[in-house]
């Protein structure tokens, strides 16, 4: 079973998020959510750079995984960083702006 445990979004053009999954308790970071110029929507593994400047995949995921973890994205993702079982902004705790001291 595949359950997605953090999403991270970020400003990076066509890599619209990066995602950390676990897989039968092992857990694999550098998942990408990938939408190209024509809108096509790609779930890719990590990937290492070899000596030649080639990109390896580190990790293969087959269609029914890539099928999985976008469901599982389009539920969960909010428009910002979102850790797996936190529904909503105001559920997190406020944070001090700079005009306010800190409480030590």
């Amino acid at each position: 079973m595949i359950t997605v445990k953090r999403i991270s979004k970020g400003p990076w053009g066509s890599l619209q998020s990066l995602i950390t999954i676990e897989v039968d308790d092992i857990e694999i970071n550098g998942v990408k959510h990938i939408i190209d110029s024509k809108g096509n929507n790609f779930i890719a593994g990590p990937s290492k750079q070899d000596k030649e400047g080639k990109w390896n995949d580190l990790v293969r995921f087959n269609q029914d995984a890539q099928d999985d973890i976008r469901n599982q994205i389009c539920e969960h993702e909010q428009g910002y960083d979102v850790l797996i079982g936190v529904s909503s902004p105001a559920s997190q705790p406020e944070l001090p702006n700079e005009d306010s001291e800190i409480p030590f």
